[in-house]
C-alpha cells in the first residue's frame, strides 16, 4: 500500500498550489455532492481510503456512470460496444470492469482511426478514455485538461494502471500523459481535441473560451465531441445546457453529426466530427 500512500500525498501537495474554479453544473455538484472528498484533499490519511474506493463513493459523483452492472442502461452499452467496435480491447482495470469502459473503448477506436500523434482531451474525468487509447496505441502523447479535483482522480486511476503520468503546475508538457488544470494555458498544437459531455454542462462563457482556443490557439486538424443537443431540463435555473449544434466553429467543416448509441443522458447526446478547413 506504499504506492497508494505516495499517490495520496502527491495529490495533497498538488492541491496546496491550486484553486478550483468550477462553474455551471460542476459548482453545484462540488458543493452539494462532493464535499467530503474535497475536504480530504488537504489530508493524505483521509484521502487515501477515498481514492482506493473512488468508484463507490462521492469522489466520482457526476463523472462515473453507474446504474448497477446489470442495469438496462449498462447492458445496452455492452451490446452497443459489441456492435459498433470492430477491434474490441480489454475493458478491465485495476478497479475491475467499469461500466463506462465500453463507451471509452468505442471513442478510443474512433479517435485512433484519425491517426493522431498528439491528443488533447477537455474534461477527461477519471482517465478511462486515456486508458483505452494507450491500450491501442502506446506511442501517442496525451494532454488532459480538467478541474484540479477531477484531475486528481485521473492521476490516481492512471498511476494505479502503471502509467507514467505527469501533473503540470506550470503549463509545461512532459512525457506521455500530462494532466493540466484548467486554470493554466496549454501551449500545444494537438492533432485532435476531444470532449465528451462536459462542454454542454459548463457555463456558456467557459465553453466558448475552450471553443475559441480550438479555433485560434490549438488549431487541431480534428475536433471530435459528444455533447447534449437539447436541454433536458428547460425549466431548471441550475442545469442550463449549451446546445452542441450551436457551438461556434468557424474555420472547421462538419464531417458528420449523428445520434449516439450510448444510453447516458436520456438520448439527448449527439456525436460531431469537425475537420479544419
Amino acid at each position: 500500500m506504499e504506492k497508494a500512500k505516495r499517490i495520496a500525498q502527491e495529490i495533497v501537495e498538488f492541491n496546496k498550489k491550486l484553486i478550483s474554479n468550477a462553474d455551471g453544473e460542476w459548482d453545484w455538484i462540488n458543493k452539494n455532492r462532493r464535499s467530503k472528498y474535497l475536504s480530504s484533499l488537504n489530508n493524505a490519511e483521509k484521502l487515501e481510503p477515498i481514492l482506493a474506493d473512488m468508484f463507490n463513493n462521492e469522489a466520482t459523483y457526476g463523472i462515473f456512470s453507474y446504474d448497477g452492472l446489470n442495469s438496462q442502461s449498462n447492458l445496452r452499452d455492452l451490446d452497443e460496444w459489441k456492435k459498433s467496435v470492430k477491434n474490441r480491447k480489454d475493458i478491465g482495470s485495476s478497479f475491475g470492469v467499469l461500466p463506462d469502459a465500453p463507451r471509452h473503448d468505442y471513442f478510443a477506436e474512433k479517435i485512433l482511426e484519425l491517426k493522431p500523434k498528439r491528443i488533447l482531451e477537455i474534461g477527461g474525468g477519471y482517465g478511462g478514455l486515456i486508458l483505452q487509447i494507450l491500450r491501442r496505441n502506446t506511442k501517442v502523447q496525451y494532454v488532459n485538461i480538467d478541474l484540479p479535483e477531477t484531475l486528481y482522480l485521473a492521476y490516481n486511476f492512471l498511476k494505479r494502471q502503471g502509467f507514467d503520468v505527469h501533473f503540470s503546475l506550470d503549463g509545461s508538457i512532459k512525457g506521455q500523459i500530462t494532466l493540466m488544470p484548467n486554470t493554466l494555458k496549454v501551449k500545444w498544437n494537438p492533432d485532435i481535441v476531444f470532449n465528451s459531455a462536459s462542454l454542454s454542462e459548463m457555463k456558456k462563457e467557459t465553453a466558448l473560451s475552450y471553443l475559441k482556443n480550438i479555433r485560434t490557439a490549438w488549431k487541431p486538424k480534428y475536433f471530435y465531441h459528444m455533447n447534449s443537443d437539447y436541454n433536458l431540463f428547460p425549466e431548471s435555473k441550475r442545469h442550463i445546457e449549451f446546445i452542441s449544434s450551436d457551438f461556434p466553429l468557424n474555420g472547421y467543416n462538419l464531417i458528420y453529426r449523428l445520434p449516439t448509441g450510448w444510453q447516458g443522458g436520456g438520448g439527448r447526446y449527439r456525436e460531431f466530427l469537425y475537420k479544419r478547413k
